[in-house]
This record gives structure tokens, C-alpha cells and sequence, in this order.
């Protein structure tokens, strides 16, 4: 997370304190972008703050998406350069919306195509926290299993094994209850 710290979390009674008499800003989503906006222009910024700054957003929206400021502060980001993608033999890029990549939202896809295309360099567990996030910024058309299609086939010759078959309807019906 950035130097501001969720002070209503920590210090609930305090607030009006710290807040309304001290002037101290909140960590809010429209707070913590405006810390990405600044990132993204930092020649060689540093890629985990970067990470760590979007999960923290992703984290408040989840909870809250309710705030007037977010679609300002979203539209702003867009034309920034702020997400971490990794390319195939690279090192981790900060790139733009509009930049070709793709997000993880299914490891066994992640795993077999990680050195191929470039990819948003959270894994699976760290995207879901970041969901409300990404389709804020109108990334859903670049997650993995939108893209993939997963194909199977029988090769020519192959045969039944009966007894298999009749195992597997068997075991098929018992859990269809």
C-alpha cells in the first residue's frame, strides 16, 4: 500500500481527529489511484509498490464501489501506464489498458501459456481480489478463459472398453442426484 494508511480501520474512535480536523487523507480507492497515476510516471518504478497499490484498490472496491469520485479517477487511468505485465524472455513492463495482454483467471491456462503471451503479472488468487478493479477499467475482454477454447478428441482407431463405459454411466448417475 502507499504512505497513506486506512486511519477509520486503525483508529475508529479517532477519525473525526485525524480526518476532519488534521486534514490527514484516507486511504480510499480515488486516493490510492491518484498514487498509481504518480507511479506510472516514475521512470523505473517500483513494480511491487505497483502490485501492492492495485490489490489495495481492488480490496476497497470490493468492499465499497459506491464512491461519486471512482469513474473520474478510473477514466484517468486509462491513458496511464501502471499494469504489470510480464512478456515471454522479459522482465515485468508497466503497460496500458489499450497495451496487448492478457489476465489469469484460470491457473491451468496460466501455466500452459505463461511463456507464450504476455500476461498481467498477478496469479489467480491475487485477480480475484483484483475483479472489481479490472472491469472498472474495462479489461474483460482480455481474460484467459474468454480467449481460450479447450477442444478434446478421440483418435482414429480408438475403441470402447465397454465395462468402462458402463463403470463410468454407473458413477455419472450417482452423483447426478
Amino acid at each position: 500500500m502507499s504512505l497513506k494508511v486506512a486511519i477509520e480501520e486503525i483508529y475508529p474512535d479517532l477519525q473525526d481527529l485525524f480526518v476532519r480536523r488534521l486534514h490527514v487523507p484516507t486511504a480510499n480507492a480515488v486516493v490510492l489511484m491518484l498514487d498509481l497515476e504518480s507511479l506510472s510516471l516514475t521512470r523505473g518504478a517500483d513494480i511491487q509498490k505497483v502490485k501492492d497499490i492495485m490489490l489495495e484498490v481492488g480490496r476497497l472496491l470490493t468492499r465499497d464501489e459506491k464512491m461519486s469520485d471512482i469513474p473520474d479517477a478510473i477514466d484517468s487511468l486509462k491513458s496511464k501506464k501502471f499494469l504489470p505485465v510480464r512478456f515471454p524472455g522479459a522482465e515485468i513492463t508497466l503497460c496500458g489498458t489499450e497495451d496487448g495482454f492478457w489476465i489469469v483467471d484460470h491457473t491451468r491456462y496460466a501455466k500452459a501459456l505463461e511463456d507464450k503471451i504476455p500476461l498481467l503479472n498477478f496469479d489467480h488468487e491475487e485477480e480475484r481480489v483484483l475483479n472489481s478493479f479490472l472491469r472498472l477499467l474495462g479489461l474483460s475482454r482480455w481474460y484467459l478463459s474468454r480467449a481460450v477454447e479447450e477442444v478434446s478428441f478421440i483418435p482414429e482407431g480408438a475403441t470402447e472398453d465397454s465395462a468402462l463405459t458402463v463403470d463410468f454411466k454407473r458413477r455419472a448417475y450417482a452423483i447426478s442426484w
